[in-house]
């Protein structure tokens, strides 16, 4: 359907072949700032990452051309011997060349146990509906509902804290209360 704009590369090829598959030239940059204590087990300290991937543009006629760049900033905060505060905030943004928005496979989505936990993994984010491909090959019949497919979006912002308390008997373990938040969209006119 329109809201999912899904790619060419997401039809279902009957009896795929090394050509019937493209390829994708990525440019990648990141930079990464790491001042905490442990990189296992850190208690107090900083942590930045920026990133940015872009196409070289259009290779081909049928390649996508696009960029995208993100960010994470993590702080952890001691409060006392014991006790812990993390915050934690990220971003990120994709843009087409052509005017066509980022290949489905590299739009944003949320969920999972590193970006919105309670949330089933890539589960948050624009959507639409198609059917399943049992139902395309004819091996489910009558009436069935379409699938909703989570499709991504263009942009995507998140945040955590955590307020980190000790385990007694467990030296380098917490206990952790959280609250997420968050979500991948559709960001203005693509």
């Amino acid at each position: 359907d329109s809201v999912a704009q899904l790619s060419p590369f997401d039809v279902p090829v009957s009896s795929p072949t090394v050509g019937d598959y493209g390829i994708v030239p990525l440019l990648g940059l990141s930079l990464t700032v790491d001042r905490r204590d442990d990189r296992f087990n850190p208690r107090k300290g900083i942590y930045a990452a920026l990133g940015f991937d872009s196409t070289p543009g259009k290779v081909d006629e049928s390649a996508p051309a696009f960029g995208r760049a993100t960010t994470r900033l993590v702080g952890l905060i001691p409060l006392g011997k014991d006790f812990g505060l993390q915050l934690e905030a990220g971003g990120g943004l994709g843009w087409g060349y052509d005017g066509e928005p980022p290949p489905v496979e590299w739009r944003f989505r949320l969920g999972g146990t590193g970006t919105l936990r309670g949330f089933a993994l890539d589960s948050v984010g624009p959507w639409g509906t198609r059917p399943g491909a049992l139902e395309e090959s004819g091996l489910l019949h009558g009436e069935l509902p379409e699938r909703r497919v989570v499709v991504g979006g263009n942009a995507f912002y998140r945040y955590a804290v955590e307020l980190q308390l000790p385990i007694p008997s467990l030296e380098n373990w917490r206990f952790v209360v959280f609250h997420d938040g968050g979500s991948a969209l559709m960001y203005g006119e693509v």
